[in-house]
Parts: C-alpha cells; sequence; structure tokens
C-alpha cells in the first residue's frame, strides 16, 4: 500500500430488527380447526386468549398457578395482563381460553420469516420469541433505499398474517430496542423506524429503560428511584451507577453511547422446505383443505422467494383417519405428486396448479393433516429485460404471455394428468398419418418451438388440415360426377386430380406400402370441401384419409 493511497473504508453497519408481538397468540389461532374463511358479516369478536409457552413434553403440565407468557387485545380489555396467573386471570374474565404453544413451533415460525429476511441481506439471525435480524450493510440500495426495503419486508411479513414491528439502526440490540419501544409519533410509518447511526444515542435517550438488557430487579430498583427513560438513566453519576449495574455495565453505557457490536450468530435454513399443518378433529371433504392449502403455498412461496429458488416438484401428503381409511381398501396417506414445466415459485402461480388438482380429489377418509414439501428445486432466473420491447411499449404483454405458459403446462398436467399434456411433432415422411406424432412435454426446454413447427407446416404442400384416425372406404368409383357417402351425406366429385405415388419400402420405416394419392373437389347441399383419397394399388380399395377445410 502506497504513501498516497488510503484504505477505503468499510461501509457502514446496519442491522434490521423484526418484532412478532403477538407471535404466541396468532400461533394459537393457527392450531384452531381450520374451517371455511366466513365472510365479512359472519366474523365474530375474538374470544380473550391466553397463551401458555411449553417445551412440548409429555410431562408440561398447565395448572391454576402457570403464569400466562402472552395475551391478546380481547383479554387485555378485561385487565388480563402477560405474567398473571391463570387463575389470575379467569378472576377478570371467566371465559377465558388458554392455549398452549411449544418452543419448537415458535423457533419454526421464525426460522420460517428469517428465510424469508434471506431476500434482503446475506445474514439473518432469530432469537426466541419474538426477534428476526437482518444484516443489510450495503444492499439497501438493491431494494430503493433503507425506507422502501423496510416497507417491503413488513409487507412480505404481514401478508402472513403477522403484527409486525420494524426497525433499522447499526447494531442488533439498538434495532431490537427501537422496534419493541419507540414511540409511534417517531415512525416513519406503519410501525417503521429508520435510525442514522449519528441519532442513535440521542434516540435511544427518549426509550424507557426496559429498552436497554437489565434484568428485573436492576429495572425494578430503578423505577423506585424515578429512572424512567435512558436519559433518566444517564443523569445518574456513572461511578455509582457502575457498582450497581455490575458486569452489564460497560454493555448498557456501550448501547447507550449509540455504539452496539454485537455479532449475529448467522441462521442455516434447512435443506427440505416442508410446510404442515394437523387437526384433532377430522375433517370431511376438499373445501377446508383448499382454505388450509393457501396458507401452505403462501409460507412455502415466501421461503423461495427468501432462497432465491424455484420448485420444480411438490409432493401434497394428506393424512387420513387410518381405521376408515382401511375400511375402503385406501391408504391412511392420500399422496399427490406435481412436476413442472418449467420452475415456479410465485404463490398464485403454485396455488393455481395444486388447487386444480386437490379440488377434483377423491379422499377415503376424514382429513387429519396436510404437509406440502418442495421435492426438487432450482434456482430461480429472473428474465433478462430486452430494450427494443421496453421502448416499443409490448414488455408487460410479452412477459405475460411468457410467464403463463409454463403455469398453463403445470395446471394442465396436474388436471389431465402428464401423460396427456405434450405437443405436436413433425416428422419426414410421405403417409399423412405419419407426419406428425404426440410428444409429451417434460421441459419447456424439450419441447420443440411452436414457431419452428408452423414454419415446417408452411413447408409442406397442400397439407390436409384434418387426418382422419381410421381411414374410411369408399365404395364408389373415383371420377368427376361420382356420389359419394360421408358421414350420412352425400357429395358430388366436382374435380380430381393425382398427387403422388407412394411405392415400395420407407427406407426409415417397417412396412410395403403401394399407395396413389389423389386429391378431390366435393360439393354437397351444405357447401363444398376438399379431400385426399388414397387407393391401395395391391387391392384397388379407395379410402377418404384426409379433409382441407
Amino acid at each position: 500500500m502506497g504513501a498516497g493511497e488510503s484504505r477505503q473504508a468499510s461501509p457502514e453497519r446496519r442491522i434490521v430488527a423484526l418484532i412478532l408481538p403477538e407471535l404466541l397468540c396468532e400461533l394459537a389461532h393457527a392450531s384452531a380447526l381450520p374451517q371455511v374463511k366466513p365472510k365479512k358479516w359472519q366474523r365474530k369478536r375474538a374470544s380473550p386468549l391466553g397463551v401458555v409457552l411449553t417445551q412440548g413434553l409429555n410431562n408440561d403440565e398447565v395448572s391454576t398457578d402457570t403464569m400466562l407468557d402472552a395475551v391478546n387485545d380481547e383479554a387485555r380489555r378485561f385487565g388480563v395482563r402477560k405474567g398473571q396467573t391463570i387463575a389470575e386471570a379467569s378472576a377478570l374474565v371467566a371465559h377465558l381460553r388458554v392455549e398452549r404453544v411449544t418452543q419448537a413451533a415458535v423457533s419454526t415460525a421464525l426460522a420460517r420469516i428469517a428465510e424469508m429476511g434471506m431476500a434482503f441481506g446475506a445474514t439473518v439471525a432469530f432469537e426466541a420469541p419474538e426477534t428476526i435480524w437482518v444484516d443489510i450493510t450495503g444492499a439497501s440500495h438493491l431494494k430503493g433505499g433503507e425506507v422502501a426495503l423496510a416497507h417491503e419486508f413488513a409487507a412480505r411479513v404481514r401478508a402472513l398474517g403477522h403484527t409486525a414491528r420494524l426497525a433499522i439502526a447499526s447494531g442488533p440490540e439498538l434495532a431490537r430496542a427501537f422496534a419493541r419501544w419507540a414511540a409511534p409519533e417517531v415512525a416513519e410509518s406503519a410501525g417503521i423506524f429508520v435510525v442514522q447511526s449519528a441519532q442513535g444515542a440521542s434516540s435511544l435517550a427518549n426509550l424507557p429503560i426496559l429498552a436497554l438488557p437489565l434484568d428485573v430487579d436492576t429495572s425494578a430498583w430503578l423505577a423506585k428511584l424515578g429512572v424512567l427513560r435512558v436519559a433518566d438513566l444517564l443523569a445518574l453519576p456513572r461511578e455509582s451507577l457502575a457498582g450497581r449495574l455490575g458486569e452489564l455495565a460497560p454493555r448498557v453505557f456501550e448501547l447507550c453511547s449509540g455504539q452496539d457490536n454485537t455479532p449475529l450468530v448467522a441462521h442455516v435454513p434447512p435443506h427440505l422446505i416442508v410446510e404442515q399443518r394437523a387437526w384433532d378433529e377430522p375433517l370431511v371433504g376438499v373445501e377446508p383443505l383448499l382454505f388450509v392449502l393457501g396458507d401452505l403455498v403462501a409460507k412455502v412461496s415466501a421461503r423461495l422467494i427468501g432462497r432465491g429458488e424455484a420448485a420444480e416438484s411438490l409432493v401434497l401428503r394428506i393424512s387420513q383417519d387410518a381405521a376408515i381409511a382401511r375400511f375402503h381398501g385406501e391408504r391412511p396417506e392420500h399422496l399427490l405428486r406435481f412436476k413442472f414445466a418449467t420452475p415456479l415459485y410465485r404463490e398464485g402461480e403454485l396455488r393455481r396448479v395444486i388447487t386444480a388438482r386437490l379440488s377434483r380429489a377423491k379422499l377415503a377418509a376424514p382429513s387429519l393433516g396436510m404437509v406440502l414439501e418442495v421435492s426438487k428445486r432450482t434456482r430461480a432466473l429472473a428474465r433478462q429485460l430486452e430494450l427494443s420491447q421496453v421502448v416499443a411499449g409490448s414488455l408487460a404483454l410479452n412477459s405475460t404471455a411468457e410467464s403463463e405458459l409454463p403455469v398453463l403446462l403445470a395446471e394442465l398436467s396436474a388436471d389431465i394428468g402428464e401423460e396427456h399434456v405434450g405437443v405436436l411433432e413433425l416428422f419426414d415422411s410421405h403417409r399423412p398419418e405419419a407426419k406428425s406424432r404426440f410428444a409429451r412435454v417434460t421441459s419447456l426446454e424439450q419441447a420443440p418451438s411452436l414457431r419452428k413447427a408452423k414454419e415446417r407446416a408452411v413447408e409442406l404442400p397442400d397439407a390436409p388440415t384434418r387426418l382422419l384416425p381410421v381411414p374410411l372406404e369408399l365404395r364408389a368409383p373415383l371420377r368427376v360426377g361420382s356420389l359419394l357417402a360421408i358421414d350420412r351425406s352425400l357429395y358430388t366429385i366436382e374435380r380430381l386430380r393425382f398427387e403422388h405415388r407412394l411405392d415400395a419400402v420407407e427406407w426409415w420405416g417397417q412396412s410395403a406400402l403401394s399407395r396413389d394419392y389423389i386429391r378431390l373437389w366435393l360439393s354437397g347441399a351444405a357447401g363444398g370441401f376438399e379431400a385426399q383419397v388414397f387407393v391401395d394399388r395391391s387391392t384397388g380399395r379407395r379410402y377418404l384419409h384426409a379433409i382441407s377445410d
């Protein structure tokens, strides 16, 4: 490094903190029995709810002395608060509903949202029960700035049904403090807070002392002294305060100065993308499953977008009542497989394909759960923009048509089966019935181009438009003025013309043919048309083979 050279300064650290204040209640509601989504005028006010966080073990017991870890807004209206025992809360509201949520369910929900955050930053992390971090250092300009990035991230999380508060600051602890405790009037909009590094210390001073990483006893002692805000804490003598805070003093003073060097432990997403839902009471029919499917597809799509990947194939497993399924001679698990011609990742496209097949599924027994798994995935490739199309104003139309084709093929494959979806490939043959063959479409790359197929079809002179699957034998002689009976109608031969003779064995075929092909112009009471017939020279029989409309 030369004397005149200066080391390039590293980019300023910027961290997004996403807080999910109602996550436990949202998970408790999601564990309820799935039903068809009611209309707005049919919805009732939510019942008071209290949530207890458990380890998910069989010996986890909930008694009247168990403290509530979360309550919903309806319970707060009756004075129920987090930290109260179930007995105390039930004394305030008799019809309080208490649900249990496991630590595993919380970690799964946080990990899912962390995967979504991978679309905004390289490093993501989370901490139960409510926090997700994304390191967006040097990446916010890709989304139009920090405010635009925050709005897009929050919108994706809220689309999954979560209440979210989001803040951007120079470190994880600072960002979480602002996301959790900042007053609504200082928000950019809709619970989004962007705090510049130079304003970190002054902005933190307006927060309550609960925003600092203090234990309960220290916070209570400070509250007795009248220290309610961080600014009040900084007004105390630092020497005496350091003795009271003990080991936490260096960290607290560092945060109060606007410095936060807390490292993020990167979350590594699992290899498989699996979303599942189970319920205790069996459901009859497919309609409730379609409602649950929407939630599963939304979560799978969000995780694929966060990873920058797309699904090549999916597997949908529906768990059925084992006893009833065995009674009908069926397996307890109903399996649906989906293979896409082009990888898909958008929620609407995936839902269209899966719904088309699930809506016609015949279940042998009531269902108890559903699992959606991405069995094979690949990198999601964005479409290259073409300058000529942008200038001509045809970009929207062309992009829509190109994006709809793979979805249409996938929907048809799910609807009528992969073996029935394909295209006609042209072959070099003198026989009209051998000029085209049905070829299955396994991917858009392997499928022949329709444009090339049309160009090759144009090269064939006077090619017939409709080929009869089985040639129709004609009894009348082939001469002008003869009457032909075709499909219970009489036609007169107005003109005829010899086209070509097919004799001997085709070198690419296996059967000997000897035919004379003749073009006829027929007229009848309903109109006229052209027809192609051939004469089998070995037997002398005449056959109607094709029609030209």
